[in-house]
Protein backbone atom coordinates (compact mmCIF):
# COMPACT_ATOMS: atom_id res chain seq x y z
CA UNK A 1 0.00 0.00 0.00
CA UNK A 2 1.20 3.51 -0.86
CA UNK A 3 2.68 5.17 2.69
CA UNK A 4 0.31 8.12 2.20
CA UNK A 5 -2.34 5.47 2.78
CA UNK A 6 -1.02 4.21 6.62
CA UNK A 7 -0.89 8.35 7.17
CA UNK A 8 -4.21 8.73 6.43
CA UNK A 9 -5.27 5.46 8.35
CA UNK A 10 -2.92 6.72 11.92
CA UNK A 11 -4.67 9.89 11.62
CA UNK A 12 -8.14 9.10 11.42
CA UNK A 13 -7.46 6.60 14.52
CA UNK A 14 -5.73 9.37 16.53
CA UNK A 15 -9.03 11.48 16.13
CA UNK A 16 -11.30 8.59 16.65
CA UNK A 17 -8.99 7.60 19.85
CA UNK A 18 -9.79 10.71 21.08
CA UNK A 19 -13.29 11.02 20.98
CA UNK A 20 -13.52 7.81 21.93
CA UNK A 21 -11.56 8.18 25.10
CA UNK A 22 -13.94 8.68 27.60
CA UNK A 23 -16.43 5.54 26.39
CA UNK A 24 -13.47 3.51 26.94
CA UNK A 25 -12.09 4.20 30.16
CA UNK A 26 -15.89 3.55 31.63
CA UNK A 27 -15.98 0.23 29.72
CA UNK A 28 -12.43 -0.37 30.62
CA UNK A 29 -13.39 -0.16 34.46
CA UNK A 30 -16.40 -1.89 34.05
CA UNK A 31 -14.70 -4.96 32.09
CA UNK A 32 -16.21 -4.43 29.42
CA UNK A 33 -14.34 -6.08 25.93
CA UNK A 34 -16.60 -5.44 22.66
CA UNK A 35 -16.74 -7.90 20.12
CA UNK A 36 -14.70 -5.79 17.81
CA UNK A 37 -11.82 -6.09 20.35
CA UNK A 38 -12.31 -9.58 21.97
CA UNK A 39 -11.73 -10.32 17.39
CA UNK A 40 -8.58 -9.20 16.89
CA UNK A 41 -6.72 -12.43 18.07
CA UNK A 42 -8.50 -13.56 14.93
CA UNK A 43 -6.28 -10.64 12.70
CA UNK A 44 -3.17 -11.82 14.23
CA UNK A 45 -3.76 -15.30 13.13
CA UNK A 46 -4.77 -14.72 9.48
CA UNK A 47 -1.44 -12.64 9.43
CA UNK A 48 0.57 -15.87 10.76
CA UNK A 49 -0.73 -18.24 8.50
CA UNK A 50 -0.67 -16.27 5.50
CA UNK A 51 2.78 -16.15 6.54
CA UNK A 52 3.11 -19.47 6.42
CA UNK A 53 1.52 -19.57 3.11
CA UNK A 54 4.62 -17.78 1.48
CA UNK A 55 6.67 -20.20 2.81
CA UNK A 56 4.95 -23.31 1.99
CA UNK A 57 4.49 -22.68 -1.66
CA UNK A 58 7.74 -22.76 -3.05
CA UNK A 59 8.18 -25.85 -1.84
CA UNK A 60 5.22 -27.10 -3.37
CA UNK A 61 3.66 -28.33 -0.06
CA UNK A 62 -0.17 -27.78 -1.47
CA UNK A 63 -1.83 -29.77 0.86
CA UNK A 64 -0.66 -27.91 3.61
CA UNK A 65 -1.34 -24.60 1.61
CA UNK A 66 -5.22 -25.41 1.58
CA UNK A 67 -4.68 -26.48 5.62
CA UNK A 68 -3.62 -23.02 5.95
CA UNK A 69 -6.29 -20.33 3.64
CA UNK A 70 -8.99 -23.31 5.80
CA UNK A 71 -7.65 -21.44 9.10
CA UNK A 72 -7.80 -18.38 7.43
CA UNK A 73 -11.45 -19.06 6.15
CA UNK A 74 -12.44 -19.87 9.90
CA UNK A 75 -10.83 -17.47 11.83
CA UNK A 76 -11.86 -14.41 9.59
CA UNK A 77 -15.08 -15.67 9.45
CA UNK A 78 -14.92 -15.70 13.69
CA UNK A 79 -14.00 -11.70 13.46
CA UNK A 80 -16.73 -10.78 10.94
CA UNK A 81 -19.47 -13.07 13.17
CA UNK A 82 -18.21 -12.89 16.70
CA UNK A 83 -19.40 -15.58 18.94
CA UNK A 84 -19.72 -13.24 22.12
CA UNK A 85 -22.97 -11.10 22.02
CA UNK A 86 -23.32 -8.36 19.52
CA UNK A 87 -22.15 -5.11 19.82
CA UNK A 88 -24.19 -1.69 18.94
CA UNK A 89 -21.04 -0.22 17.67
CA UNK A 90 -20.38 -0.04 14.04
CA UNK A 91 -16.87 -0.58 12.47
CA UNK A 92 -15.41 3.14 11.77
CA UNK A 93 -14.25 3.67 8.28
CA UNK A 94 -12.06 2.91 7.19
CA UNK A 95 -12.15 -0.41 9.05
CA UNK A 96 -14.79 -1.41 6.76
CA UNK A 97 -13.31 -0.59 3.67
CA UNK A 98 -10.52 -2.84 5.38
CA UNK A 99 -13.16 -6.18 5.33
CA UNK A 100 -13.82 -5.81 1.85
CA UNK A 101 -10.13 -5.60 1.33
CA UNK A 102 -9.33 -8.56 2.88
CA UNK A 103 -12.41 -10.41 1.30
CA UNK A 104 -11.21 -10.04 -2.11
CA UNK A 105 -7.45 -10.76 -1.00
CA UNK A 106 -8.66 -14.20 0.19
CA UNK A 107 -11.25 -14.72 -2.64
CA UNK A 108 -8.20 -14.13 -5.16
CA UNK A 109 -5.37 -16.23 -2.84
CA UNK A 110 -8.11 -19.54 -3.41
CA UNK A 111 -8.54 -18.66 -6.97
CA UNK A 112 -4.63 -19.10 -7.28
CA UNK A 113 -4.13 -22.04 -4.65
CA UNK A 114 -7.16 -23.96 -6.57
CA UNK A 115 -4.79 -23.33 -9.88
CA UNK A 116 -1.51 -23.84 -8.37
CA UNK A 117 -0.55 -20.86 -9.40
CA UNK A 118 3.02 -20.18 -7.04
CA UNK A 119 3.56 -16.60 -8.31
CA UNK A 120 -0.26 -15.76 -7.73
CA UNK A 121 -0.48 -17.45 -4.64
CA UNK A 122 2.12 -15.69 -3.06
CA UNK A 123 1.22 -12.39 -4.11
CA UNK A 124 -2.65 -13.08 -2.73
CA UNK A 125 -1.29 -14.46 0.71
CA UNK A 126 0.90 -11.28 1.38
CA UNK A 127 -2.32 -9.08 -0.24
CA UNK A 128 -4.24 -11.40 2.92
CA UNK A 129 -1.42 -10.40 5.13
CA UNK A 130 -1.63 -6.83 4.55
CA UNK A 131 -5.21 -6.10 4.56
CA UNK A 132 -4.93 -7.81 7.99
CA UNK A 133 -2.20 -5.68 9.34
CA UNK A 134 -3.51 -2.79 8.62
CA UNK A 135 -6.55 -3.77 10.31
CA UNK A 136 -5.11 -4.64 13.61
CA UNK A 137 -3.28 -1.32 13.00
CA UNK A 138 -6.46 0.46 12.89
CA UNK A 139 -7.57 -1.08 16.01
CA UNK A 140 -4.08 -0.69 17.68
CA UNK A 141 -2.54 2.38 16.69
CA UNK A 142 0.41 2.55 19.06
CA UNK A 143 2.20 -0.07 16.37
CA UNK A 144 4.45 1.98 14.36
CA UNK A 145 2.67 1.75 10.61
CA UNK A 146 6.34 1.78 9.56
CA UNK A 147 6.60 -1.54 10.99
CA UNK A 148 3.44 -3.12 8.79
CA UNK A 149 5.27 -1.79 5.86
CA UNK A 150 8.78 -3.30 6.28
CA UNK A 151 7.16 -6.43 6.94
CA UNK A 152 5.03 -6.13 3.69
CA UNK A 153 8.24 -4.81 1.78
CA UNK A 154 10.29 -7.57 3.46
CA UNK A 155 7.68 -10.02 1.73
CA UNK A 156 8.03 -8.67 -0.93
CA UNK A 157 11.95 -9.37 -1.72
CA UNK A 158 11.14 -12.76 -0.74
CA UNK A 159 8.70 -13.25 -3.40
CA UNK A 160 10.90 -11.55 -5.89
CA UNK A 161 13.55 -13.98 -5.35
CA UNK A 162 11.85 -16.69 -5.38
CA UNK A 163 10.69 -15.39 -9.40
CA UNK A 164 13.99 -14.66 -10.12
CA UNK A 165 13.45 -10.71 -10.22
CA UNK A 166 16.48 -9.41 -8.70
CA UNK A 167 15.83 -6.18 -10.03
CA UNK A 168 12.40 -5.66 -8.38
CA UNK A 169 14.23 -6.95 -5.04
CA UNK A 170 16.28 -4.56 -5.13
CA UNK A 171 14.09 -1.53 -6.06
CA UNK A 172 12.15 -2.86 -2.74
CA UNK A 173 15.10 -2.73 -0.62
CA UNK A 174 15.25 0.65 -1.73
CA UNK A 175 12.32 1.15 0.07
CA UNK A 176 13.12 -1.06 2.73
CA UNK A 177 15.74 1.50 3.44
CA UNK A 178 13.70 4.37 3.19
CA UNK A 179 10.61 3.24 5.48
CA UNK A 180 13.35 2.17 7.91
CA UNK A 181 15.25 5.87 8.69
CA UNK A 182 11.66 6.87 9.15
CA UNK A 183 10.87 4.21 11.92
CA UNK A 184 14.12 4.02 13.15
CA UNK A 185 14.13 6.50 15.77
CA UNK A 186 10.36 5.43 16.89
CA UNK A 187 11.71 1.97 17.26
CA UNK A 188 15.28 2.60 19.52
CA UNK A 189 12.82 4.83 21.32
CA UNK A 190 10.52 1.85 22.38
CA UNK A 191 13.07 -1.32 22.30
CA UNK A 192 16.53 0.40 22.41
CA UNK A 193 19.30 0.67 20.40
CA UNK A 194 20.79 -2.88 20.07
CA UNK A 195 17.76 -4.08 18.58
CA UNK A 196 17.45 -0.80 16.00
CA UNK A 197 22.03 -1.43 15.16
CA UNK A 198 20.68 -5.34 14.36
CA UNK A 199 18.04 -4.85 11.91
CA UNK A 200 20.57 -2.15 10.35
CA UNK A 201 22.69 -4.64 10.36
CA UNK A 202 20.40 -7.35 8.47
CA UNK A 203 19.68 -4.13 5.64
CA UNK A 204 23.51 -4.06 4.89
CA UNK A 205 23.48 -7.93 4.77
CA UNK A 206 20.38 -7.80 2.20
CA UNK A 207 22.27 -4.76 -0.35
CA UNK A 208 25.61 -7.00 -0.07
CA UNK A 209 23.48 -10.15 -1.65
CA UNK A 210 22.10 -7.88 -4.27
CA UNK A 211 25.23 -6.25 -4.76
CA UNK A 212 26.94 -10.31 -5.43
CA UNK A 213 23.14 -11.00 -7.37
CA UNK A 214 22.81 -13.72 -4.98
CA UNK A 215 19.24 -14.10 -4.95
CA UNK A 216 19.41 -16.90 -2.07
CA UNK A 217 21.18 -15.27 0.10
CA UNK A 218 18.86 -12.41 -0.18
CA UNK A 219 15.85 -13.97 0.37
CA UNK A 220 17.41 -16.07 3.43
CA UNK A 221 18.36 -12.42 4.89
CA UNK A 222 15.11 -10.68 3.96
CA UNK A 223 13.39 -13.52 6.40
CA UNK A 224 16.16 -12.81 8.90
CA UNK A 225 14.45 -8.93 9.06
CA UNK A 226 11.28 -10.05 8.90
CA UNK A 227 11.81 -12.36 12.02
CA UNK A 228 13.22 -9.78 13.74
CA UNK A 229 10.05 -7.16 12.55
CA UNK A 230 7.89 -9.94 14.47
CA UNK A 231 9.27 -10.03 17.38
CA UNK A 232 9.59 -5.98 17.34
CA UNK A 233 5.54 -5.93 16.56
CA UNK A 234 5.26 -8.31 19.44
CA UNK A 235 6.24 -5.93 21.85
CA UNK A 236 3.90 -3.29 20.62
CA UNK A 237 1.13 -6.30 21.03
CA UNK A 238 2.08 -6.46 24.59
CA UNK A 239 3.61 -9.87 23.89
CA UNK A 240 6.30 -9.06 26.06
CA UNK A 241 4.45 -8.14 29.11
CA UNK A 242 3.83 -11.39 31.55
Amino acid sequence: MPRQFYISIFLMCVVAGLAASCHKNTTERLGYVSPIEAAQPALQKIGQRAEAIVVSVPTEDWPRVYAYIREISDAWQDYKHPTVNPSSEPRRFPASMLVSQLDAALAALKEASAARDSARTIQAANDVNAAAVEMYAFYNPTIPPEINTLEVLERQIIKACADGDLDGASDTLGTVRGTWVRARPIVSARVGDQVVVAFDQYIVDQQVAVAAGNGTELSARAKKALAMLDEMSRLYYGDDED
